[in-house]
């Protein structure tokens, strides 16, 4: 059985970003596939051994640690800001590395390193790559039966930072004294909360959404409108979840909001302040709100569809790698 591990700096349910919860349902798949799938996660704050639905996630304690699971592995999968370590100890111990990428500014490999395989969250990030090697496109994989539920009345914006459209998200409250907002703590970066919360908001902490249930109750079933005014997503899962649900989606019009959304979303300026509460209001006629409400469900069923069979095709190759 061909051995798989995970060289990450967070994972589940430690760690629930986008980026996290896509590679573990990569995993949970490859280990469907009979691979041997370890996690070796270098948060400080996980447990020393823990399983999460099925996967096994140690913490290293030390790099020797780290050293002897890579050598012992046939192939490592990492990403983000675990990738340079990846690379380093799969240099020194002949193993090759496959990095999963969610966004640009890619870090590359150290000469020598073994990297038969580049794995891309969207069909735009995989096109700017300038990696010569095998690539492919892995979607952020959402199962819409995970996350449907009937939504609620608020208008809901994931992760408070100030990337993710903290500060436009209190202007656009602030003009919208006649709505319902409810504004869920992100896991990472400063979080942007006013010192007295206004009355027409509601706050979920940070400490609801590791499990899809949680997303699903605490969240979209009290969601009517989902926001996504993030200056910067090569993906952006949370709008898909909540697409599951034929929840609208307004979104500032990044590459990858545009590939995921496609046309059912829709696209407004971060800068453009009225823009967004126009959007919003628009959404108050019910026969809007259900056209933007079928399409956006329609999207989310595609989007499965196409992460299944891309799902397939990563196993595929990293069996090709493996059995080499």
């Amino acid at each position: 059985m061909s051995r798989v591990l995970a060289l990450v700096n967070g994972y589940p349910p430690r760690l629930m970003g986008g980026a996290e919860v896509t590679l573990h349902m990569l995993l949970v798949h490859l280990a469907e596939a009979g691979f041997d799938v370890q996690v070796l996660t270098n948060d400080t704050h996980a447990p020393i051994t823990a399983s999460y639905c099925g996967i096994q996630v140690d913490r290293a304690t030390d790099r020797a640690h780290g050293e002897s699971a890579v050598a012992d592995a046939d192939l490592v999968i990492s990403q983000l800001s675990a990738l340079p370590d990846a690379y380093a100890v799969g240099l020194a111990s002949g193993t090759p590395v496959v990095p999963y990428h969610h966004g640009p500014g890619t870090i590359e490999p150290l000469e020598g390193s073994e990297v038969p395989l580049e794995i891309y969250n969207s069909e735009a990030l995989a096109m700017a790559s300038s990696f010569g090697g095998q690539k492919a496109v892995l979607y952020p994989v959402v199962d819409p039966k995970e996350y449907r539920t009937t939504p609620g009345d608020r208008v809901t914006l994931i992760n408070l930072g100030l990337w993710k459209g903290g500060n436009l998200f209190w202007k656009i409250v602030a003009g919208m004294p006649d709505h319902q907002f409810l504004a869920k703590r992100g896991g990472y970066s400063r979080q942007i909360v006013p010192e007295h919360l206004p009355n027409n908001v509601e706050m979920v902490t940070n400490e609801i959404g590791s499990t899809p249930s949680e997303m699903r109750e605490g969240v979209y079933a009290r969601t009517r409108i989902l926001l996504i005014p993030s200056a910067f997503e090569t993906w952006g899962r949370v709008g898909i979840e909540a697409a599951a649900s034929g929840i609208p989606v307004i979104a500032h019009p990044t590459d990858g909001l545009l590939e995921s959304l496609g046309s059912a979303g829709i696209f407004v300026d971060r800068e453009d302040l009225d823009g967004w509460v126009q959007a919003i209001s628009d959404l108050d006629d019910e026969q809007h709100y259900r056209a933007k409400s079928r399409a956006m469900e329609e999207r989310a069923n595609v989007l499965w569809d196409d992460s299944r069979v891309q799902l397939g095709n990563v196993a595929r190759l990293i069996r090709e790698v493996t059995d080499r």
